[in-house]
């Protein structure tokens, strides 16, 4: 049975308090301090085994799960993600420039080298997806001009802060799109190539991507 948005923002806030207790709280920074440096995914080195300790509270609501965060969306796939690029979504939630919501007692939680742990852990080695499955060819086409460039034709891509795409799950990059496309999520990049993008794109280069072997479900 499916949790409603209000259990599981009770949830992530008895989380956030499991995390507390870790020992990786911090403040977040005010609002009249410049912004910091961003710093490295990669240094110093992270910590596996806090980062698996740490995980823990994400994979409540990121793993193998019915919990539903908005509308009918669940959560997206974090295993096997780009190292990078999590510990670069945790400072954009950090920082304010994603939209907080469920996240904000998570990353309130964390300091910089906590962020760093959980998205090593998380991360792990990056997987190697099969030759691309092209479905019925429109999405693929689509992709080709739209997405190729930077995620490649399976949503692998190589850039480092970059997502992969391949095996996520469809409701999750369709509602990311439509973000981006309706400016809730701000990219200059991304919310550029979203607005080319009617629904039917949207749905069917969602689906596309999901259909890549890549990022697991966290059992």
């Amino acid at each position: 049975m499916r949790a409603r948005p209000r259990r599981c923002v009770a949830f992530v806030l008895a989380c956030a308090g499991v995390l507390l207790l870790a020992g990786c709280a911090s403040s977040p920074p005010r609002a009249d301090e410049p912004a910091p440096r961003r710093p490295s995914s990669a240094a110093p080195a992270p910590d596996l085994d806090r980062g698996r300790t740490l995980a823990a509270a994400c994979l409540a609501c990121h793993g193998e799960t019915e919990i539903v965060l908005d509308g009918d969306v669940r959560p997206p796939k974090l295993r096997g993600q780009r190292q990078s690029y999590l510990f670069r979504a945790l400072l954009d939630y950090r920082d304010g420039r994603r939209d907080r919501g469920v996240m904000g007692p998570f990353v309130d939680a964390l300091d910089v080298q906590a962020m760093r742990d959980v998205s090593a852990y998380l991360g792990g080695p990056e997987a190697t997806p099969h030759k691309a499955n092209r479905g019925d060819g429109i999405a693929y086409a689509r992709n080709a001009a739209v997405c190729g460039f930077c995620h490649a034709e399976t949503g692998m891509g190589v850039m480092e802060n970059l997502p992969i795409l391949a095996g996520q799950r469809a409701d999750y990059l369709a509602r990311a799109l439509r973000d981006y496309r309706s400016g809730r999520r701000v990219d200059p990049t991304m919310t550029a190539l979203a607005r080319t993008l009617d629904d039917a794109d949207i749905e069917r280069m969602a689906a596309y991507f999901a259909a890549q072997t890549a990022l697991e479900v966290a059992r």
